[in-house]
């Protein structure tokens, strides 16, 4: 007798969420196919069409829906419509969807047909500052050049955004200036990540871009600037001394890569810096609060003067007093941040500022107890002893974040305190070393010496 009952097919639980693999998608008819797929799950967070022929048409009718009440309940985080043929009108339509959108962290339009004009690229730029766009990729639109680069990062105003992929864009030396005061700028400090491959910007460009990093930017941790015409070393005659571009193109590529080496340690020395400095700071400044302020109703004074603990016989335990406190509290406050800041050497005053702050406040210490519902760590099975598992949190300090499978819940809250109190990244500051061969050493052994 044959089994009548079919079994449903397998498919991935992180599939389910995830919309991509379509070919053969048109217009407006691919769009709606689209829209009826989304429908169909109950959440989406991954929408892959690339390598379809969408257009204007099918791009403005699949974001209409996405932009509609119906289609806002679906919390996308990932959007790719590389090589789908989108020109200035389907652009539109996605700024649109960009507007006040928190979930949306990554957008790749590689590849397609924009034409854009100075109000539809001031539109753009608006959408992605008004948005959470963390990972934004206009690669290969070779009809974007010089006007739309110039005009985008002149107005490009967003803490949100990380990784900006400009390869390919046709953009040539005239972009350089916007280029150089982008990167000078606060608001060039945010990205992390910036393509400029296979585009035509000469020698003299890449070696200015090199130089501004290297004085001015401490945040930029990856940089391509590959295939861009740059084998000549200047025009003949011309005093590349004077002009700051000296040098050949591989020793420029060198320079490039030592100052981002530089800039990825001082980024993971402020990380590291800020998280010791957290629990010191929180430990005596709030309990410095506490003792210069009474709780309301109480009749208990201010405590000024440190109270002489009490003897310990032999013969009687020591009985604490109420007003005993740790001698620390009662200094001066500025002392007491002056003798905190050498516990976190690589922070600025505004940052050591913005940590007291966080830390001296009541309303920002953890919940006593462990929360029963929501996301936690996954224990890693590699980190397990065998036939000994382990209840919640990390297996051994270990979980499957680090293996790029699952972003580890406590990686994700030290990444969200780091950008609240703004030390996810280096911020200038007197008496540390910017150059790399003085930083390599004191990562080799020797410490660095800072008077706060």
């Amino acid at each position: 007798m044959t089994n009548s009952h079919r079994t449903a097919p397998k498919v991935l639980l992180s599939s389910r969420s995830h919309i991509g693999n379509l070919e053969g998608l048109h217009s407006v008819a691919g769009a709606q196919e689209v829209i009826s797929l989304i429908k169909a799950r109950k959440t989406v967070t991954v929408l892959d069409l690339s390598h379809n022929e969408l257009g204007d048409d099918g791009c403005r009718e699949l974001f209409r829906y996405l932009t509609s009440e119906d289609g806002r309940r679906y919390k996308i985080g990932e959007i790719s419509l590389k090589d789908n043929k989108i020109g200035a009108h389907g652009l539109s339509e996605i700024a649109h969807y960009l507007v006040d959108n928190s979930h949306l962290r990554t957008l790749r339009l590689q590849n397609n047909a924009f034409e854009c004009d100075k109000a539809l690229t001031l539109s753009f730029v608006s959408a992605v500052n008004a948005s959470h766009l963390a990972d934004l990729s206009l690669a290969t639109n070779n009809s974007l050049s010089d006007a739309f680069v110039s005009s985008f990062l002149t107005h490009l105003n967003t803490p949100h955004l990380r990784s900006l992929d400009l390869s390919a864009t046709r953009i040539t030396a005239l972009t350089t200036e916007s280029l150089v005061n982008f990167l000078v700028s606060a608001r060039g400090t945010y990205i992390e990540t910036l393509n400029l491959s296979m585009n035509d910007l000469d020698f003299r460009s890449v070696c200015l871009i090199v130089n501004t990093i290297q004085r001015h930017n401490f945040s930029l941790l990856r940089m391509e600037i590959y295939a861009n015409g740059i084998a000549e070393e200047g025009k003949p005659g011309e005093d590349r001394e004077a002009s700051g571009t000296s040098g050949n193109i591989a020793r420029t590529i060198h320079d490039l890569k030592r100052v981002l080496l530089r800039n990825d340690l001082l980024t993971k020395k402020t990380r590291d810096s800020a998280v010791a400095l957290l629990p010191y700071a929180r430990a005596l400044l709030i309990q410095t609060r506490r003792c210069r302020t009474p709780p309301p109703g109480s009749t208990d004074e201010p405590i000024d003067q440190p109270v002489a603990l009490p003897s310990l016989p032999s013969s009687k335990p020591l009985q604490p007093k109420s007003h005993t406190v740790f001698p620390f509290c009662l200094l001066p406050m500025e002392l007491q941040h002056y003798t905190l800041k050498f516990i976190a050497p690589f922070l600025s005053s505004a940052q050591f500022t913005r940590i007291f702050n966080y830390a001296c406040e009541p309303s920002t210490l953890p919940p006593l107890l462990p929360r029963l519902r929501g996301p936690g760590c996954i224990p890693d099975p590699s980190s397990l002893p065998f036939g000994m598992p382990r209840s919640g949190g990390c297996g051994g300090g270990q979980c499957m974040g680090p293996g790029n499978s699952v972003l580890c819940h406590r990686i994700k809250e030290r990444d969200r305190w780091l950008a609240e109190v703004g030390c996810d990244r280096f911020e200038p500051t007197d008496g540390l070393p910017m150059d790399i061969n003085e930083l390599l050493r004191n990562e080799n052994g020797h410490t660095t010496s800072k008077s706060p």
